[in-house]
């Protein structure tokens, strides 16, 4: 494994990442990809071999429960690079054998992917294929993959990261052992290569430090939005993700469930590793044009509701505005209409004073 990822270091091309600041979510620093590099470098000049065991978990297995306990709900979409290091990372998690089942919903599927889970599925029975052939968003998926499953509870997994290997376990235990507590999330660890073993980006140290969820906090950072954990029940309350969002829409979810007066709780332990991959942040023409579409249907539709003057109505609509702005600046909307987007948003005095804020910081 060490020489694996000391190939991997050498086979990338700085020129591709050295200039790439990356913000620490919940901070404000960053770092410089290349720096990051040059960390891992030192680690694996450290010592030959990773003691998995230097990260210390408790793992405290639930003793009752009805299975599965836990459904993870995943959406492929062009991740065969990506997908045999995320199968094994999953079905070695210490209860999936007998607590969990996945769910992959493969959209679109590419050459290899389905022949790949089939392999996977003569090993472990608890494992779920669906290929759409149709292109799908990944909020759409998730709510398929939802209707199919039957745990308990429910996390969302991306083939592009990888979970420590008690992940799914400590999780499981934190819902159990508090009933209240609907969701429970934790901080990443960033890596800047894909498939790269968890414990080398846990050496590292990079990690998020997202902040306690609350109705001002929420607006803010979207604290769940990396491999959380919630609550069948909790659809039963405020519904499936919104498909009409391309992104985001699971901050969207996190903000009914805030409003409806959800219980979050952030778990201590750092239990995912994320690839940052500076690709996905890099919006092809033809997307940004879906994207300017999806914002204006999303303002339209916030804009047009009854009444602004209940506290979740506003609220929800503050959040949905500024995703509007922050995408409108990202995707250089005209200044005619972002002029409009501005006086629109004065519905509000704190609506106002968020979008100047926004259009002039």
């Amino acid at each position: 494994m060490l020489k694996d990822v000391q190939e991997m270091i050498a086979s990338i091309d700085p020129t591709e990442s050295e200039s790439l600041p990356v913000r620490m979510v919940g901070s404000d620093n960053s770092i410089n990809v290349q720096d990051w590099l040059v960390r891992l470098a030192d680690i694996l000049e450290e010592t030959d071999q990773f003691n998995q065991s230097a990260i210390d978990y408790r793992s405290v297995r639930p003793s009752s429960f009805n299975r599965p306990l836990v459904s993870i709900i995943t959406s492929l979409y062009r991740g065969r690079s990506f997908l045999e290091f995320f199968l094994e990372n999953i079905t070695t998690q210490t209860i999936f054998k007998d607590d969990c089942e996945l769910v992959i919903i493969n959209v679109s599927p590419s050459e290899g992917e389905t022949e790949l889970i089939e392999q996977y599925q003569k090993k472990f029975d608890n494992i779920q294929l669906v290929n759409i052939e149709e292109r799908i968003g990944i909020y759409q998926a998730w709510n398929l993959a939802i209707d199919r499953s039957s745990g308990e509870f429910i996390t969302n997994a991306n083939v592009d990261d990888l979970r420590h290997q008690d992940s799914l376990e400590i999780q499981a235990k934190a819902l159990l052992e508090q009933p209240d507590v609907s969701v429970v999330y934790s901080d990443v660890f960033y890596t800047f290569f894909p498939n790269l073993p968890f414990e080398f980006s846990a050496k590292c140290g990079l990690k998020t430090n997202l902040p306690a969820v609350n109705k001002f906090n929420l607006l803010r950072c979207n604290s769940p939005h990396n491999a959380p954990m919630w609550r069948r029940s909790l659809h039963e309350k405020i519904g499936s993700f919104d498909a009409s969002f391309q992104s985001v829409g699971d901050h969207d979810f996190w903000i009914r469930a805030c409003l409806e007066g959800v219980k979050f709780r952030k778990i201590e332990d750092t239990l995912i590793s994320y690839f940052f991959n500076p690709k996905a942040c890099l919006l092809e023409k033809a997307v940004q044009q879906k994207w300017k579409a999806i914002s204006l249907l999303i303002f339209i539709r916030a804009s047009t509701a009854n009444s602004f003057s209940h506290e979740k109505q506003r609220t929800l609509f503050f959040f949905r505005l500024n995703c509007l702005l922050l995408h409108s600046m990202r995707l250089k909307l005209t200044f005619k209409l972002q002029i409009h987007i501005f006086f629109m948003a004065r519905t509000s005095s704190c609506l106002w004073v968020y979008t100047v804020q926004r259009f002039v910081f």
